[in-house]
């Protein structure tokens, strides 16, 4: 299938892409960070880094949230 052709069939999936590479992945790669930061310091107890690692889990979940919603706008259903 031609690039052109895919983009008439297909034609919010640039849009989609977009959204993930430039909003979505970046906010989720700098949780992902901050959580195995978290996890390998050694200065947080046990029950500090469980605390901070739930609310990075959290968020990541929220975040991944949003973005079904927002791509099911785009006609994607997961």
């Amino acid at each position: 299938v031609s690039q052109s052709r895919y983009m008439e069939r297909y034609p919010n999936d640039r849009a989609i892409v977009y959204i993930y590479n430039k909003q979505i992945n970046s906010r989720l790669r700098d949780l992902r960070s901050f959580r195995n930061a978290v996890q390998s310091n050694k200065n947080y107890t046990p029950k500090q880094k469980k605390d901070i690692i739930d609310q990075i889990d959290l968020e990541q979940n929220y975040i991944k949230r949003g973005m079904i919603e927002t791509f099911r706008q785009y006609g994607v259903n997961p």
